[in-house]
């Protein structure tokens, strides 16, 4: 006889209230996988059994752990051997974020949602993204990519600088709703200056060091030059803008 030993696969389950968010949903963990990228693995979107909203569903995978679960030292708080080894290990999980984040945006998707809780790190210590109902697939050379990348790295800031669960001002032109973040503190109580260099060497030129590794790689035409685009972009804003990101401090 045959082993009729019903096995169940575990899932996690995220509801929607609009049905298109849940095939949102679908649609990015199926183009980041194809990506290469580390996420969870989706199983699909379907009408809740009660009520009317939907469910979409992915494989649990409990090797996969949301970066704002795991530990952060306040750069403020280091004291000792083993904050500054936790510290340290920080600062190198925030500039992995940011080169997955070029890899994904030369790529052509783009992540509005960027903070630490929609990154994830597996056992290998290789970090992967999660969380795609906002997540756009646009030709690199679109007009608005730089805004987009802009956004992503402002909520990544954010993210960083917030110390609890907060709702915090939205500068994304034509928002009208708040950013829901949930902060690991980092880089709380740092003043403004220490919070741009941070900001710029860890996070912004990481992320143009990926992206000039990944133009190469791929060596197109349209990668060099959005690689070559959003550098100009950067060192024009950061120019151009002396006091980023003070309002992102002061909100804090």
């Amino acid at each position: 006889m045959g082993d009729k030993t019903k096995r169940h696969l575990p899932v996690a389950l995220k509801p929607f209230n609009d049905p298109a968010m849940a095939v949102h949903e679908l649609w990015g963990y199926s183009h980041i996988l194809e990506l290469g990228v580390h996420t969870y693995t989706p199983i699909g979107a379907f009408p809740a059994k009660e009520g009317d909203h939907y469910i979409f569903v992915t494989a649990k995978d409990d090797g996969l752990v949301s970066l704002d679960q795991t530990l952060w030292v306040p750069t403020s708080a280091i004291c000792d051997e083993f904050s500054a080894e936790i510290a340290q290990k920080n600062i190198s999980t925030v500039a992995r974020i940011a080169e997955l984040i070029a890899y994904l945006n030369i790529n052509g998707i783009f992540l509005p949602d960027g903070q630490i809780k929609n990154f994830v790190e597996n056992p290998f210590e290789l970090i992967g993204a999660i969380d795609f109902e906002k997540a756009t697939k646009v030709d690199i050379e679109h007009v608005d990519t730089f805004d987009m990348v802009w956004e992503n790295v402002e909520k990544l800031i954010k993210s960083l600088v917030f110390k609890t669960d907060i709702k915090a001002i939205n500068d994304t032109p034509g928002s009208e709703e708040p950013d829901k973040i949930f902060g690991v503190g980092m880089l709380h109580d740092m003043p403004t200056e220490q919070v741009r260099n941070f900001a710029v060497t860890v996070i912004i030129n990481n992320y143009l060091n990926s992206l000039d590794e990944n133009a190469i790689s791929m060596d197109t035409e349209n990668a060099y030059r959005y690689a070559d685009f959003i550098r100009k972009r950067f060192l024009e804003r950061l120019a151009n803008d002396n006091s980023w990101p003070s309002h992102i401090v002061r909100a804090s």
